[in-house]
């Protein structure tokens, strides 16, 4: 369910991204942190995931912060258009490509018949 489709108002818009984003970067953080994220083992399917979780994530929070009309107003005063490129578009871009690595990552892992995506430690 997508409240963008029902509601006309930007602000409320990206105050709903702007959330779901936080709860996404929680989320993702705590999956770094089970999955001992924050030691680099980077021969861990499940590690490369999680990591991906959370760039993915802070990416989408970066994109719907900037997104909300009050910040454009401070960040982008004269050159509109490429503060909309460059602050919302782009990151949600990159952010994309994150989660889809991730979501590749865990079909990998299911493959492999690891099963639990990535909380395996």
């Amino acid at each position: 369910f997508n409240i963008g489709t029902l509601v006309s108002d930007e602000n409320l818009i990206f105050i709903t991204f702007t959330i779901g984003s936080i709860f996404f970067t929680i989320g993702a953080s705590c999956e770094v942190h089970h999955n001992y994220g924050f030691h680099f083992r980077p021969s861990r399917l499940g590690w490369w995931i999680s990591w991906d979780d959370l760039l993915g994530s802070i990416l989408f929070l970066v994109g719907s912060l900037n997104g909300i009309p009050t910040i454009k107003e401070l960040l982008w005063e004269d050159n509109e258009r490429m503060g909309s490129i460059f602050l919302t578009s782009l990151p949600f871009i990159i952010g994309s490509f994150f989660f889809l690595v991730s979501s590749l990552s865990g079909l990998w892992m299911w493959k492999l018949e690891q099963y639990g995506n990535s909380y395996l430690p």
